[in-house]
């Protein structure tokens, strides 16, 4: 149990001590690790990185977004937008096995008949 509340406090200092460099740096980053991974994803995996990418979108936008120069705004957008797309193809990905999964249920119960 301390291990786990030793993480979480040192995720939140980290957090807060996060300069506009580093949070553009680990935005970056984290489009990039969700580019990689995401062809493995889970529902719950989604659950998780769409409340990472909300920090990174808002709560941490907002915290440095006085600070952030048009290129440094630029760089931001250009991340949801990746990150947005692999959602989308993701849902679509999805989308065409949930088609063919019931169109394979549908097939069977004709069968049946």
């Amino acid at each position: 149990m301390k291990k786990y509340l030793f993480i979480a406090l040192t995720a939140a200092l980290l957090v807060s001590c996060q300069s506009k460099e580093s949070y553009l740096e680990d935005f970056d980053a984290f489009v990039e690790k969700v580019a990689d991974e995401c062809a493995d994803y889970s529902a719950s995996d989604w659950e998780k990185a769409d409340k990472k990418f909300a920090r990174f979108s808002d709560e941490t936008y907002k915290k440095f977004a006085d600070e952030l120069t048009v290129e440094e705004k630029m760089e931001v957008a250009k991340c949801q937008t990746a990150y947005a797309a692999l959602k989308a193809k993701a849902g679509i990905k999805n989308l065409g096995k949930d088609i063919e999964e019931a169109a394979k249920k549908l097939d069977e119960a004709l069968k049946e008949d």
